[in-house]
């Protein structure tokens, strides 16, 4: 009796513990029109097939003509460089620019009075941020998060997904 019991518990217990489907398992990948962007730092890992990214230093950025684009990524390791005065007129032409894992607030590309260390932590910001200067006046900004504020590669690769999905819908806009 002691040994059904026993068997009828493990089995109980096994089934209490089926994985349940991952959640990184329900984002969806960007499927819409392709996408074209310039890269200051190492490529991304995505899942997309239909993003292109064309690596490029940030000299090259100065003369490079990358209105054909539909962004420009700037990694952690070069945003204070990229913040330096010589590449003001850049950030405030129109081009769309994302900054991966931002440690200051975007506006210290388009306020050189601010500089890099003056310039407001973003700490507090998302994991990804989307700029873009539309005119004198106005400025088109977004910032994106990982899901449940955790690192991960799936979480990482769906804030892609859904920053892809945010060029594409203002591409579409023009």
């Amino acid at each position: 009796m002691k040994k059904i019991l026993v068997i009828l518990m493990m089995s109980l217990l096994l089934i209490s513990c089926k994985a349940l489907p991952s959640e990184e398992e329900s984002f969806e990948e960007y499927e819409g029109e392709t996408l074209n962007f310039v890269v200051v730092g190492e490529i991304p890992l995505v899942r997309e097939e239909n993003v292109t990214f064309t690596k490029i230093t940030l000299e090259e950025l100065l003369t490079s003509d990358i209105s054909s684009y539909d962004g420009v990524f700037i990694t952690k390791e070069n945003q204070e460089k990229a913040s330096d005065e010589q590449y003001k007129d850049l950030f405030i032409s129109g081009q769309c620019f994302i900054l991966i894992d931002p440690e200051k607030h975007f506006m210290k590309f388009t306020e050189m009075e601010l500089g890099y260390v003056r310039a407001k932590d973003a700490s507090t910001y998302g994991y990804m941020t989307v700029f873009q200067r539309i005119n004198e006046k106005e400025m088109r900004f977004n910032e994106l998060d990982l899901y449940n504020d955790e690192v991960s590669d799936g979480h990482i690769e769906a804030c892609y997904s859904v920053l892809f999905d945010l060029i594409s819908d203002r591409r579409n806009e023009s």
